[in-house]
């Protein structure tokens, strides 16, 4: 019985963890440096624009991506809270992402794919 209960409790604050990544990502975000493989920065200016939503795990959710294109992307917190896929939309079809989050809070974001970590501000 206290296994079930300890299952279903984890279960919940999981749950809770993506919704309220998923708040705490909608709105605008500045992407402004890559640190790269080699330990060397890359710096952007680049507008990533998360739209809000159910965070269910499989649900992906509006991304547009404001830089010298506009793309129109999606992205998807899933089960485990610290991996987010983001899907490309290309003129060649989808491409999928998988990108591992390092770190977040209200204002700051980290992410690591496989070109680096990748740091994004709040507007």
């Amino acid at each position: 019985m206290r296994f079930v209960f300890v299952a279903i409790l984890t279960l919940v604050l999981l749950a809770c963890e993506k919704q309220r990544l998923v708040n705490a990502l909608d709105g605008s975000w500045t992407y402004t440096k890559l640190l790269q493989k080699d330990g060397s920065y890359v710096y952007f200016t680049d507008t990533y624009v998360f739209e809000g939503g159910d965070a269910d795990g499989k649900t992906f959710l509006p991304l547009t991506i404001y830089g010298s294109d506009t793309i129109q992307a999606s992205y998807c917190v899933k089960k485990k809270v610290l991996e987010m896929q983001i899907t490309y939309k290309v003129n060649s079809g989808d491409s999928l992402v998988n990108y591992n989050i390092e770190d977040w809070d209200k204002n700051s974001l980290v992410i690591r794919g496989l070109e680096g970590a990748m740091f994004f501000d709040k507007q």
